[in-house]
């Protein structure tokens, strides 16, 4: 009885950490890229930490020339500092290739850099991929991003629709993260 009792509780154990980690900030992005290309991304971190270095997933959306959406995903590790005017300063840098979740290609993850005053309102963004930040410094092009914003719940639903579809295992905690802007 004590072996069924344990492999019950190993059982119990072993699935609850495979769900995901509630989700804790999601944003949206856009930037035009220096060939005119536009871009929109939306990051998802599941777990702030107020101290160190927290994991973030990172999903892109562009059009390829032919007009058809691209989307990739990789991951990055959020970083934050507060300046000397109290603003918030986040930074996102790439932890890994980029998987295409809709098109094919090749894809340089991207770097950002994102400062917010003490109220949460965005005061800059900047962007540059990987292959920007393998240039010598005063070479690196960074791109000015703007925040996307979303309002409400219903809104923040449609813009979730646009990276993620029902069959991503992340779905469900991102449309119940929606319902707290309800």
């Amino acid at each position: 009885m004590k072996i069924f009792f344990s492999f019950v509780l190993l059982s119990f154990i072993t699935i609850c950490n495979g769900q995901a980690k509630s989700v804790d900030i999601i944003d949206f992005y856009s930037w035009k890229a220096s060939d005119g290309n536009k871009y929109e991304v939306m990051i998802v971190t599941e777990e702030f930490s107020e101290t160190g270095e927290t994991p973030a997933t990172i999903r892109v959306k562009y059009a390829r020339s032919n007009g058809i959406y691209n989307i990739v995903e990789f991951y990055s590790t959020m970083y934050h500092e507060y300046d000397e005017d109290s603003n918030l300063i986040i930074y996102l840098m790439a932890d890994s290739e980029a998987s295409f979740i809709q098109g094919a290609g090749t894809y340089s993850p991207d770097n950002f850099v994102l400062s917010y005053d003490e109220n949460g309102y965005l005061i800059s963004g900047l962007q540059a991929d990987n292959n920007e930040l393998d240039k010598v410094e005063e070479d690196t092009v960074y791109a000015d991003m703007e925040a996307v914003e979303y309002g409400d719940g219903a809104n923040m639903r449609i813009l979730i629709k646009n990276f993620y579809t029902k069959a991503d295992p992340l779905y469900t905690d991102l449309m119940n993260y929606t319902a707290t802007f309800d």
